[in-house]
Order: structure tokens, then sequence, then C-alpha cells
């Protein structure tokens, strides 16, 4: 009778207790959730404060006097490469540098010797740079040295790899006295492109006696690009 007696209120209190637990997991859970959910929206409401991402200027450069401008080049010792630097800065354009898979010296004879077998041979030289995407640009800067009377060969296998897809395209380049054929050959082999008259190949001797800013100026003032 004891047994029997005892064994209701014992069940029932194992219930209360059974009861009591769920509801207190229930509780942990649920603030458990609520504390989530509010940090989520806290991050939210961060993350919808911060400023938006800078915009790629290489996609959008800002237009100066000729537009969007891009400047190409290739440069073996630098004297091109500060021609290029000097025209990007007054065009307010972006800059583009060819390279060469050989690397090759810096001084011109040594140069000359190297790439000699190129033009004996009439043979491409290959190049790393990939063609830019021109859609960002109204007018491309094309240039680099004159080698053996022609455009060197990195810049010439540049140009015949690329499509300028309508762009206007302004070739220009530097010497070191005679850029025999160099720049009637530079005004035809642009593929799709506008070419816009007045390109210029820079001889040493006006480099080295002209002040580079002014000589660029002069230059970019005889350009008419249009509409």
């Amino acid at each position: 009778m004891w047994f029997l007696s005892f064994s209701p209120p014992n069940i029932g209190l194992k219930a209360m207790i059974m009861k009591r637990f769920i509801l207190f997991i229930s509780i942990i859970v649920f603030l458990g959730f609520s504390g989530l959910a509010s940090g989520l929206a806290q991050s939210q409401e961060f993350q919808s404060q911060q400023p938006p991402a800078a915009k790629d200027e290489k996609l959008s450069p800002e237009p100066g006097p000729f537009g969007r401008a891009l400047v190409i080049y290739y440069s073996a010792t630098g004297k091109t490469g500060k021609v290029a630097a000097e025209i990007q800065a007054q065009v307010k354009g972006d800059l583009f540098k060819i390279e060469a898979v050989e690397e090759l010296p810096k001084e011109e004879k040594a140069i000359i010797d190297l790439v000699k077998p190129y033009w004996e041979n009439d043979t491409v030289m290959p190049i790393k740079s990939q063609t830019p995407d021109f859609s960002g640009y109204d007018v491309v800067f094309v240039g680099g040295p004159v080698w053996f009377g022609e455009p060197s060969f990195p810049l010439a296998t540049f140009i015949k790899d690329a499509d300028f897809k309508g762009h206007k395209v302004i070739p220009f380049g530097t010497s070191g006295s005679n850029y025999g054929r160099a720049l009637e050959i530079l005004n035809k082999s642009f593929k799709n492109a506008v070419v816009v008259p007045g390109a210029k190949i820079f001889d040493r001797l006006t480099l080295e006696s002209e002040d580079l800013n002014v000589l660029i100026e002069k230059w970019l003032s005889t350009l008419t690009v249009g509409p």
C-alpha cells in the first residue's frame, strides 16, 4: 500500500521537473536565436552604412584634353618610356607598357646585336603583354623606339596582334637618328583603327637638346582628334 500511495506523487514530481527543464531549454534557445538575429541586423546595418567601393579608374579614366586616353609603349633603354610618361601626364590618361619575353640589355649596341637576327630572318619577337581593353578610351597613343628603320619588334608584335576596333590611334616613337620607314609602317599597321594624322618620331638630338615637357606640349597642340 505504501508503494501504491507513493508512486503517483513521484511521477508527478518527475513530470514537473521535466516540464521546467524543457521550458528552461526553450528560453535559452529563444534567447540565442534572438541574439543571432540582432547581430545579423546590426551587421547588415553596418554594411549598409559603409561607403561604396571606389570605381576602377582603369575602366573609366577621367577625361583629359583628348577625352579618355591610353598611352601604350615599348621601351628598351627607358628613353621612349620617358616620352610616354610625359604624354600620359599631359593628356591625363593611363599608361600601358609592352614587355618582351626575352629580357634585353640596357646598352643600345648590345640590344642591336641581340635583336638583329629577328630583323635578318623576319621573325616575330614574342611579348608577355596581353592586349588591354580599349572600350573605355576615346584615343590610344601607341609608340616605341625605331630599330633598323622600322618599329621596334616587340611593338610590331603588339600591333600585329591587337584589334583597335574603330578607336582613334596616334602613333609616336623615338629614334637615334634616321627613322627610315618607321612612320610609314606605323601609320598602316593598326588593325581596324582610325589613325589620327600627326604621328611623330622624336630623334635623339631633339630629345637631348629640348625640354621634354615643352616638346610634347608643342606636338600635342598640333593634333586634331575630332569628335
